[in-house]
């Protein structure tokens, strides 16, 4: 088990942490295991989403892009999201959620930055 901010106990239920991939001005993206069946993911942490409302409107708008691309059929460029996990909260403000995707070996970064 990996060493993560107590943040991540909302996804644990369902998933196996495996290793942490990358850390971002947002959050953290972990490797898992889904527990039911097995599938390797990668869920990306974001954290403060209502720090302001630009930064609200950002996250919404890749969540929805991603989503349709989600959606489109034979859509084999782009990674799917596969759940969106909130924290359990009584509270009426969620300050963190959790985006559950396909795991990707590798990110565009890495791949612009291996372009000689």
């Amino acid at each position: 088990m990996i060493t993560l901010s107590n943040l991540w106990r909302d996804a644990l239920p369902n998933y196996e942490l495996m290793k942490l991939i990358g850390v971002g001005s947002y959050g953290e993206v972990v490797q898992a295991k889904h527990k039911a069946s097995g599938q390797i993911v990668a869920i990306k942490l974001i954290k403060n989403i209502l720090r302001t409302e630009y930064e609200t409107k950002k996250i919404v708008r890749e969540i929805q892009i991603l989503r349709h691309f989600s959606q489109m059929k034979n859509n084999h460029f782009t990674t799917k999201i596969l759940d969106i996990i909130s924290p359990n909260s009584t509270s009426l403000q969620i300050n963190h959620i959790f985006i559950v995707l396909e795991f990707m070996p590798t990110d565009l970064k890495r791949i612009f930055q291996s372009i000689p």
